[in-house]
């Protein structure tokens, strides 16, 4: 089987053509686990999940491949009906499978146009004054749309961080909450604690 990475289809039918044995693959990441499996004998692209996992497509425009599994990592935001969302886009597939159609981490729409979080955030990042930065989206009351949302390390005022902005984003690119802060959570793994930022920027509380 192959799961440490992507495998070569064209590897993967030219093994099977010489020996008469699919490799099966594994689709997961080390958050979520295994979620999914496919073999190239079965003669389809689609993945087909694990019987431990539920999975269903939803996100701003549909698309996100969210999934709920015992083994997928407590550190990962859920929604109300306990599904991770993974950074991935899909499609259903018959047989109650499921097409990957490509990464979608950090796109969001806002006033109508797609913006990519993490460019807001390198941009940000290169401010003078500002040491870290991390940029999120936050669902809004509609659920439809997102309001991005920046927490920044750094010696200056949200004041002075906004009027930077202004000459480095476009005006629907620019952050509606940001909160100053002397350092920003990280997990054990040392990446950074999401639901730990999120209740800080949905705070009203400086």
């Amino acid at each position: 089987f192959s799961s440490s990475g992507a495998l070569n289809r064209a590897d993967a039918a030219h093994f099977y053509k010489k020996t008469g044995v699919g490799v099966a693959e594994i689709y997961g990441s080390t958050e979520t686990g295994g979620v999914a499996t496919r073999n190239i004998s079965e003669n389809t692209e689609s993945w087909k999940p694990f019987d431990v996992v539920d999975w269903k497509i939803d996100g701003l425009d549909g698309r996100r491949l969210c999934i709920k599994s015992d083994f997928a990592s407590e550190e990962l935001p859920r929604d109300a009906e306990g599904f991770c969302m993974t950074g991935d886009e899909a499609a259903t597939d018959k047989d109650n499978r499921f097409s990957l159609l490509g990464r979608a981490d950090g796109i969001v729409k806002v006033a109508g146009k797609r913006v990519d979080l993490i460019e807001v955030q390198n941009k940000i990042k290169t401010l003078p004054g500002v040491q870290e930065a991390v940029v999120i989206s936050l669902p809004t009351e509609k659920g439809r749309e997102s309001v991005i949302a920046a927490l920044v390390v750094g010696d200056l005022t949200e004041a002075e961080l906004r009027k930077m902005m202004k000459y480095l984003l476009e005006p629907y690119a620019i952050p509606r909450r940001i909160k100053i802060v002397s350092h920003i959570a990280t997990t054990a793994t040392g990446k950074f604690d999401r639901r730990t930022i999120e209740q800080i920027l949905l705070s009203d509380k400086d």
